[in-house]
């Protein structure tokens, strides 16, 4: 459960106020989606969709041996 709870970011919704339309005039029927799951091949497949990315690494940065330093004096810094 914890790798799912992981893996899931919140995607803030800018646009109309209705995400879903039957387009049928007689009985109109429109909502807004509330929640959405996706995966990074999902997301991927928009690549220019607004919205905050989410972070992306390659693990070959690891092995670098200033990495860790330089990480941590990042991490001070933007919590400053």
């Amino acid at each position: 459960m914890r790798d799912f709870q992981e893996c899931l970011t919140d995607h803030v919704f800018n646009g109309p106020q209705f995400t879903w339309s039957n387009h049928q005039k007689d009985s109109f029927l429109a909502r807004k989606l509330d929640r959405v799951l996706a995966n990074d091949v999902w997301l991927s497949c928009f690549p220019r969709a607004p919205g905050a990315k989410p972070f992306r690494s390659s693990n070959f940065w690891a092995k670098y041996p200033d990495f860790m330093k330089t990480v941590e004096q990042s991490w001070v810094f933007l919590s400053k």
